[in-house]
């Protein structure tokens, strides 16, 4: 993904990949999502998952559990505060 706002050519390449997962049935993650334009431009292309840094740093395996409840509790509190 990286590179896909400057080349072309790995726009397209993004672009045939996703169209593949589609015609397929199976699920596109997009790897290298490392800011809010690399995130559009996935959405764009009909990516129906993504990873990268922007959502997170590489964690060990062992950790994931309590980084998960960490987000969940996170966006729950997000939620309540922009309801009041």
């Amino acid at each position: 993904v990286s590179d896909a706002l400057q080349s072309e050519e790995d726009r397209l390449i993004l672009k045939a990949v996703a169209g593949l997962g589609k015609s397929l049935g199976i699920e596109t993650t997009a790897e290298g999502v490392e800011t809010d334009e690399h995130k559009e431009l996935v959405k764009l292309e009909g990516y129906s998952q993504m990873q990268g840094y922007l959502f997170s740093r590489p964690i060990p395996n062992a950790m994931l559990a309590d980084y998960l409840d960490k987000e969940t509790d996170e966006r729950a509190a997000s939620k309540v505060a922009a309801a009041t």
